[in-house]
């Protein structure tokens, strides 16, 4: 290649236009005494263009000569030109957000590297302190955001990763990065979140379930009930009475988000998927309800017609859809689809008695007696023991 200075300005523009050999010319020719924008334009060549001749190293820090050049001038307002593609103009501006580029790579490789080694404390303090989101291109604002994301799960950070999933869920807005966000989202343990966050979380679940097409997703329905549980938190004879005067329907707030549901995944033939796993979960949290302590001397101590009928009618439901009892006679009962056939552990036979039987022993000829010995007939009788008399018989 010719040399020479009278030819370095030939070399400029061929190092600009990528050519390698004359990158290296100008970076050997580089001096103080240069003029001002030949100078210029060879230092953002070296910048950019000689990632195949030198180091990552070499690059930044003739970047960082280049904006104390730029910064040194008489007037630093000045713009230069340059035949770099994409990097036409070169002044303050441009050059100081290249230098963030060029560093935000860095510690995107950092990051990755800290990740793959499980340094996951290392990696949320870079990404909370010492990373710039300016500018930064989409799938980079997903990838980084996720890797904090599960490094506060490794690390039992339920906060963290839960004020980071919502703040990516308002981001996503249900388009591309949303599954796999909630894919975190569904490994969070809920009673062990703040509940500024818990109640943010609330809010990005709402939105995917009414306006995001995520109606028919029953884990998401599920979090949500935890998420309305962990907020209302341990009732008292006093809460509760406010809930019934504030016209709550069920026997706690956080129910009315299982019937709601209930009745949305049926509308997506969702109830019975994995073995019934709704409706069971469902019945567990029914029965759990029902023996809290508040909850008895509640409605031991006051009238709640409304409460108790729209609970029964979930509870009689969910036996509805996983066995087929209580009949649909004279019970507004919908049918959801499936086999009406689970077969019932020892666990829910449990809780569906705890649930039918009344405090007070009713007539033989009562509805709930009827509905007692139906369940236990269609479903229990292989979990009773005969006593002897039946035993010799």
């Amino acid at each position: 290649m010719i040399c020479g200075d009278e030819f370095l300005p030939i070399h400029t523009m061929l190092a600009e236009l990528g050519f390698e050999k004359a990158v290296f010319v100008c970076y050997s020719s580089l001096s103080s005494s240069l003029e001002q924008d030949l100078r210029i334009r060879i230092l953002w060549s070296i910048a950019l263009n000689s990632a195949n001749t030198f180091s990552f190293q070499i690059c930044k820090n003739h970047l960082w000569m280049l904006l104390a050049t730029l910064k040194s001038g008489c007037n630093s307002e000045v713009k230069y030109q340059s035949l770099i593609s994409g990097h036409e103009l070169i002044n303050l501006e441009t050059v100081q957000d290249l230098i963030i580029q060029m560093e935000r790579q860095e510690k995107l490789e950092a990051i990755q590297r800290l990740f793959d080694g499980r340094h996951f404390d290392r990696v949320v303090d870079i990404i909370i302190d010492n990373f710039s989101w300016k500018d930064v291109d989409r799938n980079v604002l997903l990838s980084t955001t996720m890797i904090l994301i599960d490094s506060y799960l490794e690390l039992n950070n339920m906060d963290g990763a839960s004020e980071w999933i919502s703040r990516l869920l308002d981001f996503t807005g249900g388009l591309a990065g949303t599954e796999e966000v909630i894919a975190r989202l569904k490994r969070l343990a809920i009673e062990r979140i703040c509940l500024e966050n818990t109640s943010n979380l609330v809010h990005c679940i709402v939105h995917l379930l009414v306006l995001g097409g995520y109606e028919s997703d029953t884990t998401l329905w599920l979090i949500l009930y935890r998420c309305a549980y962990h907020l209302e938190g341990e009732h008292t004879v006093e809460t509760l009475s406010a809930l019934y005067d504030g016209g709550c329907q069920m026997l706690t707030s956080a129910l009315n988000i299982l019937v709601t549901a209930h009745e949305v995944i049926a509308k997506h033939n969702k109830c019975f998927v994995d073995d019934h796993s709704f409706p069971l979960f469902v019945l567990n949290e029914l029965s759990k309800i029902r023996a809290n302590p508040a909850v008895v001397e509640v409605l031991s101590t006051r009238e709640c017609i409304e409460q108790s009928r729209a609970f029964i009618d979930e509870v009689h439901q969910c036996l509805f859809c996983l066995y087929a009892c209580p009949s649909r006679r004279k019970r507004q009962l919908e049918e959801h689809g499936g086999t009406h056939n689970h077969e019932p552990s020892l666990k829910d036979i449990e809780n569906v008695l705890s649930l039918l039987l009344p405090d007070k022993i009713p007539p033989y000829d009562g509805t709930c007696s009827f509905d007692l010995i139906e369940f236990v007939q269609k479903k229990a009788s292989s979990f009773l023991e005969p006593t002897e008399n039946e035993k010799e018989k």
